[in-house]
């Protein structure tokens, strides 16, 4: 979601800041796999990147886990990739200048090869989407309310 806010830096700021400690921060954005078409060969039959990224309300490309992690502040507790090299294929047929009967109709003929490639997916295999998670730190302070609070209903 931060690759459609201009300004992610305040955007994360406030995310980590209505935080609960002990909360988790989580974050699904494209990665330095992305781009539109994923395969040069669908260049004639989809639009361009530029006029993806405008349509869907881009202000970047996306983010590296490491870029992420810089902007969050904090180290990343877990993350894994989606939307494989197989996968990628019926995406980009969903969002070509196709008609909409032969996209869905070419969608449903690679279904065979899509559905068994994202149940096989590696979490951290050649992806063109990353989900990250973060957790806000316990602080002294909020470990000893949680204690009082846990006490008191005991």
């Amino acid at each position: 979601m931060l690759e459609h806010i201009p300004d992610d830096r305040k955007a994360a700021s406030e995310a980590l800041r209505v935080l609960k400690p002990g909360g988790f921060l989580l974050i699904s954005t494209p990665n330095e796999n992305w781009r539109f078409p994923y395969y040069p060969i669908m260049q004639p039959i989809c639009p361009t990147d530029a006029d993806v990224m405008a349509a869907w309300g881009h202000v970047r490309r996306g983010y590296t886990l490491a870029e992420l992690t810089t902007l969050i502040g904090l180290p990343c507790q877990k993350s894994a990739t989606f939307i494989n090299p197989l996968t990628v294929l019926c995406h980009d047929i969903a969002f070509s200048k196709l008609p909409a009967l032969l996209r869905e109709l070419l969608c449903l003929l690679l279904s065979p090869m899509t559905w068994p490639s994202y149940w096989l997916h590696q979490p951290q295999a050649q992806g063109t989407e990353t989900a990250a998670a973060w957790e806000k730190q316990m602080t002294k302070q909020s470990e000893y309310a949680r204690s009082q609070a846990s006490c008191l209903s005991h």
